[in-house]
């Protein structure tokens, strides 16, 4: 597949942030998940800002990874909001805020149409959300 010429940039330095992160290049990948942030790009922000929260969540920094998370939700990506949300509502059931959660999984529930991009994550987010409401006896 070809990628459209304004994603190919962003794209590459979100596959270049993977590599390093992988290869434990920490640094290097916040570089290169910096450069896809800055790229102004509808795509390649969004996917910046989750691939940062996940490195920073990774690296024990869960209030730097809530707050990435949180410029991916505010983006309204079709894909990246959805994602980022329930990732926020993971964080935040980890740590017992449910209340807080739950509207996290709504948000990215309310993401669940056919034609997009990030109905699997709202489909996930309305799983986790029954199993969460579930386990409190509803």
């Amino acid at each position: 597949m070809i990628w459209p010429l304004r994603w190919r940039t962003p794209r590459a330095a979100i596959n270049v942030g993977v590599r390093r992160e992988s290869r434990g290049d920490v640094a290097g990948a916040r570089r290169a998940f910096r450069q896809a942030i800055d790229s102004d790009s509808h795509h390649g922000t969004p996917a910046g800002l989750w691939w940062m929260g996940n490195l920073s969540r990774e690296t024990g920094q869960h209030d730097e990874a809530r707050s990435f998370f949180q410029r991916a939700v505010d983006s309204r990506h079709e894909a990246w909001a959805p994602r980022a949300a329930t990732e926020i509502a993971d964080m935040l059931v980890a740590q017992g805020k449910t209340s807080t959660a739950r509207r996290y999984y709504l948000t990215a529930i309310a993401y669940d149409t056919p034609s997009n991009a990030g109905a699997v994550w709202a489909q996930r987010a309305r799983a986790r959300l029954d199993a969460m409401l579930d386990q409190a006896g509803r």
